[in-house]
């Protein structure tokens, strides 16, 4: 069996948020509404997939325990109306055009669980009604932290509810006749060394069981979710590692329930294939049913960024698969904000994922590939290089391993399944257009990227061309915004956009250009509010009359729509106090975006960000939570979680304190806005007993240090030429592995304008 879980529905980016970006300007408010919607964009560029329709409320917002509601008023921007009675069956129709056995709903405890399980379940049965060849089914996936105790007695009653009025379903995911339940964090806690508790472990079988039993749904086949890693391996860094220790946990519910997986994910690389060999082992050796979890996620902020590149862990754990004779496979699947799944079609991914591993899953049940009759092409590559920061939207943390990130990081990963031997020619590579001999069947190469060229395939035989596949993504060095996310393009995506939004949809496509002229699509949507060329659109059109065209203010980074500023001699950057001003009814979403925070003149100029290596080379992530409310004493700040200690704030004179604990480097980064000759100071004061020592770098150049003991204060100064987007970083840099509070005095002044270097 092939399995996935609902939670995969989820767009790889939350829409609502993410259109944020793109304000109600003047032009847009001008424009008709079918043509600019603040969360949809309308039927002419930012429409998402139709399964959205099921997961936002009216007013566009997303709550997953609501989803089950039909929003209304948003039918004529709806492809297939039918979606939106029936919330379920995009989803499932995908699912089952890919292979998927078994449809598993992660559901909560609690009653709000109950309409999303009734509406799967009703819709399933009503595609089964109309076409009795379906093949897929659907299951419940009992979440172990949300099984009843004395403290949560009513934890799933609605479960029990739901059994009794569908344990005769169709619907119902089932192995020779028995009911397929499955499991999410089984064993109930979220603390590693429970995990490899076998005494532990034991109370959360028995919890299942007692739950199961109480369903009356007969004999049911239960697919534990198993512990997959250790302490000391992802957390606990002060534990050794003892991977065997996952052997005698992992019979314990072998003992009891027929199968067992792990849900992957968030486990390195370099980590599981190990960890999985002696879980599988185990299994196998209980004679039980072992699930190998399908990993490929990538996420634009956040925890995922140790997949590899392109989709080689997606195809390394399909080979795993067989290698630990698993009789199951799960796709795993992740439902936050800014993440691209293996399954749902997404905003990045497009339908290149789903479509690939529809390949796989039919590998995987019959031995090999399916028989094509038509070539297939896919191309997976990163939108732009790591060594690229985004301008104007960094936005959040990106938790990346520098040490590979530079390597691995620019791979274009072309996937061919050829109807018969020929050559295929790769355009938009590092060595342009390469010449590849096919074989019949499956066919993988492994090439590198280039800065803003077309990157297709195309597959000759007899001196003819026979297929051609063009991506409308190309790969930039000015990032719109921090994405991790890949870009997926197959030879079947745009059938299927055809067919499911019509002729006219254009996928969303930030670095594609509409027009090729040398603008990409986000810059006209960001600023005019639409990729269609309004007035003032061109490439040589100057809308704002600064007399810079709109082509070079999107090369300087600057804003068409508004007269350049001029810094006058003298000009001194003092606006850090306001970075950190509480916002009366700031919404959180738009306050993110303030971190590059702008200058007086409006140029994003101010960021904040950290590193935890140790490593100063210029590439360090940017803080990501804004708080209006009080955290360790502060009205106010950035920190780097919302229950981390490491915290940015306002200082009562008007500074930037810096509460630094063991392991991280704070930093302050002054964003040049132009090219100039620069006077900078930067005081520190130390708050605690630890010591640091402050940097001020430009990139991996260091400019200048100096110590800092505790209680007392250090100060830089120095002139220095920069140029515009230049990156001047303030570090603080704690001595040793000890906590560090600081308070930061930065001081920029501009001597001279132009280009001095």
């Amino acid at each position: 069996m092939v399995l996935t879980h609902a939670m995969g529905m989820m767009p790889a980016v939350d829409w609502y948020k993410a259109n944020d970006l793109f304000p109600l300007n003047d032009f847009a408010l001008s424009r008709p509404p079918h043509q600019f919607n603040r969360v949809y964009g309308g039927k002419l560029r930012m429409m998402p997939l139709g399964f959205m329709f099921a997961y936002t409320k009216k007013d566009g917002t997303y709550n997953f325990n609501e989803n089950f509601q039909s929003p209304g008023g948003r039918e004529s921007m709806s492809v297939n109306p039918e979606y939106l009675e029936w919330v379920y069956q995009w989803d499932l129709e995908w699912a089952e055009r890919m292979g998927i056995d078994g449809f598993g709903l992660c559901l909560s405890g609690n009653e709000a669980s109950y309409p999303h399980a009734f509406n799967q379940f009703k819709t399933l049965e009503k595609i089964i009604e109309n076409n009795p060849d379906t093949k897929i089914r659907v299951t419940i996936i009992i979440c172990g932290d949300e099984l009843p105790n004395p403290s949560q007695p009513d934890k799933y009653e609605w479960l029990k509810r739901f059994c009794k009025e569908f344990k005769d379903s169709p619907a119902w995911l089932r192995h020779n006749g028995r009911i397929v339940l499955m499991g999410y964090k089984s064993v109930g806690s979220y603390d590693t060394k429970h995990g490899v508790d076998p005494d532990y472990v034991r109370g959360a079988v028995q919890a299942h069981k007692d739950l199961i039993a109480s369903l009356d749904i007969g004999n049911p086949i239960m697919i534990y979710d198993g512990t997959e890693y250790v302490p000391g391996q992802i957390s606990e860094f002060h534990i050794t590692p003892d991977p065997e220790l996952l052997g005698p946990v992992t019979k314990v519910p072998c003992e009891e329930f027929e199968g067992l997986t792990v849900w992957g994910g968030v486990i390195p690389d370099e980590i599981y294939p190990g960890n999985y060999r002696i879980i599988s082992d185990e299994v196998n050796r209980q004679g039980k049913c072992w699930g190998m979890p399908i990993l490929n996620i990538h996420s634009g902020t956040g925890q995922f960024h140790i997949s590899k590149p392109g989709v080689e862990r997606l195809i390394d754990t399909w080979n795993f698969a067989d290698e630990t004779d698993a009789q199951l496979t799960q796709i795993v699947t992740w439902n936050d904000s800014y993440e691209a799944t293996c399954f749902a079609p997404s905003t990045s991914i497009n339908y290149a994922f789903t479509l690939l591993n529809e390949k796989f899953a039919y590998k995987f049940k019959h031995g090999e590939f399916p028989k094509d009759e038509e070539d297939k092409v896919f191309l997976f590559y990163r939108k732009y290089h790591p060594t690229a920061d985004p301008y104007l939207y960094p936005r959040a943390t990106v938790e990346r391993d520098r040490n590979l990130w530079g390597e691995n990081d620019d791979m274009l990963h072309v996937l061919v399944f050829a109807k018969d031997a020929g050559t295929i020619h790769v355009s938009g590579t590092s060595e342009g257009t390469v010449e590849l001999s096919l074989q019949k069947g499956y066919n993988e190469f492994k090439l590198k990227t280039a800065i803003n060229e077309e990157i297709a395939a195309r597959i000759y035989r007899n001196n003819g061309l026979e297929h051609e596949l063009i991506s409308p993504e190309r790969v930039t060095d000015r990032p719109y915004r921090e994405d991790l996310v890949p870009w997926g393009w197959s030879s079947e995506c745009r059938k299927y956009y055809d067919q499911e939004f019509g002729s006219e949809f254009r996928p969303i496509s930030y670095y594609s250009q509409r027009y090729n002229d040398g603008i990409p699509d986000w810059f006209r949507l960001h600023y005019f509010g639409t990729t269609e060329l309004p007035a003032g659109g061109l490439p040589n059109a100057d809308p704002d009359g600064d007399c810079v065209t709109n082509l070079q203010e999107y090369l300087l980074g600057e804003d068409p729509t508004q007269p350049n500023s001029r810094y006058e001699i003298g000009f001194v950057w003092d606006e850090l106090p306001n970075a950190f001003t509480v916002k009366e009814n700031q919404p959180f979403t738009p306050r993110v975006n303030l971190n590059p925070y702008p200058d007086k003149k409006g140029k994003l100029v101010h960021a904040f960000l950290y590193t935890q290596d140790g490593v100063l080379d210029g590439s360090y992530p940017h803080m990501n939570k804004w708080h209006n409310i009080p955290i360790n004493g502060h009205a106010n700040g950035w920190s780097l979680r919302n229950w981390e200690d490491i915290l940015y704030y306002r200082t009562s004179d008007d500074a930037l304190g810096m509460d630094l604990p063991s392991g991280y480097t704070g930093i302050y980064r002054f964003w040049s806005p132009m090219s100039g000759h620069f006077d900078v100071k930067c005081r520190l004061k130390g708050l605690s007993s630890g010591n640091a020592t402050l940097y001020i770098m430009l990139g991996d150049e260091e400019l200048g240090s100096a110590k800092l003991q505790a209680g007392q204060d250090a100060e830089l100064e120095l002139t220095i030429d920069l140029e515009s987007r230049d990156k001047l970083d303030f570090i603080i840099k704690p001595d040793g592995y000890q906590d560090v509070k600081v308070v930061l005095y930065p001081e920029i002044k501009l001597l001279a304008r132009g280009g001095i270097r």
